[in-house]
């Protein structure tokens, strides 16, 4: 049956006529649950998003909300052995359309 967690979302642009933003997102709806493209975080390639997918972290707003115990664990499931420490905050940057918040923080992250 999926999820009705983005209908409010797609109701929104619907409303708003907003239907290129509408169709991009339903584009990245999969059986109700909505999965973003989480290799945009600093660290994550698509093992770890595959990972991250079997653990229920589908989107940028779940990644931001999981713990970082939750995060490694899904981690240690998949034999993958990286610092997730970073993730959620991206992710939640990512999640307010900060971009500009987000370049700054990953550079930080580089120094």
């Amino acid at each position: 049956v999926g999820s009705p967690s983005t209908w409010v979302r797609q109701a929104k642009l619907a409303a708003a006529g907003e239907l290129t933003a509408l169709e991009d997102l339903q584009k990245r709806i999969k059986s109700g649950y909505l999965y973003d493209d989480l290799t945009e975080i600093e660290g994550i390639g698509p093992k770890a998003q595959d990972a991250l997918y079997e653990a229920r972290i589908r989107s940028f707003d779940d990644l931001a909300a999981a713990s970082i115990k939750d995060i490694e664990k899904a981690l240690k499931k998949a034999k993958l052995d990286m610092n997730p420490e970073s993730w959620p905050k991206q992710a939640q940057f990512i999640a307010d359309d900060d971009l500009t918040g987000l370049k700054k923080y990953q550079d930080s992250l580089n120094k």
